[in-house]
């Protein structure tokens, strides 16, 4: 099921296990930040009972008790061994053996694209559980989180007999091409071949398009933002120095801190312009508003810290569960509270903060479908008021960059997922911002160095 966000793919799983009881036992496996969530929905829309299962080391589960509906989170699917203070070693075991065991009628998962390594513990432990149930459901509001490739593992658990190999689906719609170092999967080709395969298995996709009498258009806004170029040029001159240095040897991880510091120093530069933003329209009108980042120095302390008598905040260091909830039921109900302020990792899925018909987001993230799912925060079912998001972004830096080519990989993930016509090609977020950022900067550098001074 890959709704767009915010248009109840929760309930229309809930909905379809209350009218099959034969399909239990049935396990959800989700988030940890919305198991709870499940569990509530369960509860008190179908008066479903359900169990959710918690703690590392996984316990037999004696079914003749336990609710027939199990939610489960996905950090704890798999074994982990950790190692513990004197250098010792502990073993967890995750649960997926034992909901294994219970063979389960249908193994579904939330937030689907947090599969998308096939490498890792948790997809292999998902992959296992889903294998042993005859009917499964993957749910994801942002199924294509980057490239096809991502798409993978879950085309694999949902129909193997289909996607029984990575590779022959990369050669096929991820433009695979052989490198000196090894295969590169990072492209996107047939992507609407492949739309057309998933619709014909059974993937469900509601656009909001099709529901625009239940919810109002959204409009987005790129604000340009002026910023000083003092610090974030020197910034940008040590990475491109650093860069030639390294060459080749410079790998995609440092990469990506460096363009990462790069970021935060243009976010940083526009706070100023962001400030006076919130209070203008804090001043111009009587609605909420909610304002998304990443860093903690910029969303905590940076705004929350000026607004906090009249704002709630949810970042990583508030606690997962009913605390959260009990935020976002203050944001929504207490006129006092104008302002909700949110990471956009932490607080960007599970929450519904319609009372908000506005969102300012403050940085851009790597990933596009991060700011859709931020979107779909007031962009839902329940919204009744014309939404707009709005994005800052500093002119002449490396945010500018980034909205260009997030634009365009948000439009491949639309010809996957709704058969939107789109060239297909290289994707790879990162070799295209190293090259543009490079390229920018000695455009600027050399603008400067010609421009004539005073008096000549």
């Amino acid at each position: 099921m890959a709704d767009e966000m915010g248009l109840g793919k929760t309930i229309q799983v809930l909905a379809w296990l209350k009218k099959h009881p034969e399909q239990r036992p049935a396990i959800i496996s989700a988030p940890a930040h919305l198991t709870h969530h499940w569990k509530d929905e369960a509860k008190e829309k179908f008066g479903l009972r359900t169990a959710v299962l918690s703690g590392l080391n996984a316990k037999p589960l004696d079914m003749s008790v336990t609710p027939s509906i199990l939610i489960v989170s996905q950090d704890v699917l798999s074994t982990i061994t950790k190692k513990l203070e004197g250098g010792k070693k502990k073993t967890y075991k995750g649960w997926a053996d034992i909901l294994k065991s219970v063979n389960p009628k249908v193994v579904i998962w939330d937030e689907a694209h947090n599969y998308k390594n096939r490498h890792a513990k948790r997809t292999k432990s998902l992959r296992k559980l889903a294998y042993s149930a005859p009917k499964r459901i993957a749910i994801s509001g942002t199924p294509l989180t980057n490239r096809p490739a991502d798409l993978w593992p879950t085309l694999n658990m949902l129909w193997p007999q289909h996607f029984p190999s990575f590779f022959s689906f990369a050669l096929r719609y991820c433009k695979a091409v052989k490198m000196p170092w090894g295969w590169d999967y990072r492209g996107a080709s047939h992507l609407g071949e492949l739309h057309n395969r998933l619709k014909g298995l059974g993937m469900l996709r509601r656009l909001k398009a099709n529901v625009l009498s239940e919810l109002p258009p959204k409009r987005r806004t790129v604000i340009p933002i002026d910023i000083p170029m003092d610090e974030y040029n020197r910034v940008a001159n040590d990475f491109v120095n650093w860069l030639q240095e390294k060459g080749k040897e410079a790998t995609k991880a440092a990469k990506m801190t460096q363009l990462g510091y790069l970021k935060r120093i243009a976010a940083q530069a526009k706070m100023p312009a962001v400030i006076e933003w919130i209070d203008n329209y804090l001043e111009s009108t009587e609605d909420k508003l909610a304002v998304y980042g990443i860093h903690k120095d910029i969303i905590r302390h940076g705004l929350y810290e000026r607004y906090k008598k009249i704002a709630v905040l949810i970042d990583g260091d508030v606690p997962q569960g009913a605390h959260r909830q009990a935020l976002v039921k203050r944001f929504q109900t207490d006129k006092r509270k104008r302002l909700f302020f949110g990471n956009l990792i932490a607080a960007g899925t599970g929450i519904t903060i319609v009372a908000a018909p506005v969102l300012l987001t403050v940085e851009l993230d790597w990933v596009p479908a991060n700011h859709t799912q931020v979107e779909d925060r007031i962009h839902r079912i329940g919204q009744s008021k014309h939404t707009e998001m709005v994005y800052p972004v500093a002119r002449g830096t490396i945010e500018e960059l980034l909205c260009k080519i997030i634009q365009t990989k948000q439009k491949i993930s639309s010809t996957v997922l709704d058969g939107v016509s789109q060239r297909t090609g290289d994707i790879d977020i990162f070799d295209q911002l190293v090259k543009q950022v490079t390229e920018q900067f000695k455009r600027q550098k050399a603008s400067r160095t010609t421009q004539p001074t005073n008096g000549s």
